[in-house]
């Protein structure tokens, strides 16, 4: 269970587990964004992903960055991480892109009503089936280069400071100072061409709600399919929550929110 953090931490405590606490689903469709629990952290599903698969690794005690994190979280993240890879490399055919925006303290995080900063308080990690070159586009823009990483365990290196970690594919990790970047940059790069709505609120506000629960569950489903090919009987680092409707019973409940969508959309005619 996650960790008692300031009022208000979306976060902290099980409502961040609720589809239905950000846009209007059918839990038939999308019945939590709980993908796995560990001792430390949580897997959850991006409500908003980029890519099938995209889930956002949120530790369970209230920090503002993965810097803050200790000896055994790190220990542990290395482990759930390799977990991850291992099935993104069967759904997506290359490791996963790795993208945090850690934050130094409460007050650099409000900025991001200014539009910059990151959006949260509580440290997430995402892991996205992408290989999209960030940073290049990072690069290019003129951030600033802080430091290579070999380990996440590195991050611990940057605490204190307001920091962009990025891996991408077949690559080592590299720190840069956030200081002035704007909010979800990261997303914005990641999403390469092919997503138009990267920015999470727009994809909440503007997105068919159920179409977008149908997008973030059939990334559980093929995540969750491809980590069970990878992992055979091994023991994993997480408990997988995922619910996986099959069959029958998955059909009708698809079924049944269509005809509650097209009588809605009826309705508003």
């Amino acid at each position: 269970m996650a960790s008692e953090g300031p009022p208000g931490c979306v976060f902290c405590g099980v409502a961040c587990e609720r589809p239905d606490n950000y846009v209007p689903v059918d839990t038939t469709v999308l019945p939590t964004l709980a993908f796995a629990n560990a001792e430390n952290f949580r897997v959850l599903l991006d409500n908003a992903p980029l890519a099938d698969g995209h889930v956002l690794v949120v530790p369970q005690r209230h920090i503002r960055s993965l810097g803050e994190a200790g000896e055994a979280e790190m220990e542990e993240l290395e482990r759930l991480i390799a977990w991850l890879s291992s099935g993104m490399r069967a759904l997506s055919g290359h490791e996963p892109l790795l993208f945090e925006h850690g934050t130094a303290d409460d007050a650099s995080a409000a900025v991001a009503v200014d539009g910059s900063s990151c959006c949260l308080v509580h440290a997430h990690l995402h892991v996205v089936p992408s290989a999209v070159n960030v940073v290049a586009d990072l690069e290019g823009m003129g951030a600033r280069h802080l430091a290579t990483v070999g380990r996440l365990s590195d991050l611990r290196a940057a605490r204190g400071r307001d920091y962009l970690f990025v891996r991408v594919p077949a690559d080592d990790g590299r720190i840069y100072d956030a200081d002035g970047l704007p909010s979800q940059l990261m997303r914005r790069f990641a999403a390469g061409e092919k997503v138009t709505l990267w920015n999470w609120k727009d994809r909440l506000m503007l997105s068919d709600p159920v179409a977008l629960a149908e997008d973030v569950a059939r990334g559980a489903r093929r995540l969750t399919d491809s980590l069970a090919a990878t992992n055979g009987s091994g023991a994993a680092p997480a408990e997988l929550v995922w619910p996986r409707p099959r069959g029958e019973a998955h059909d009708r409940s698809r079924a049944v929110v269509s005809r509650r969508m097209s009588r809605a959309t009826a309705r508003s005619r």
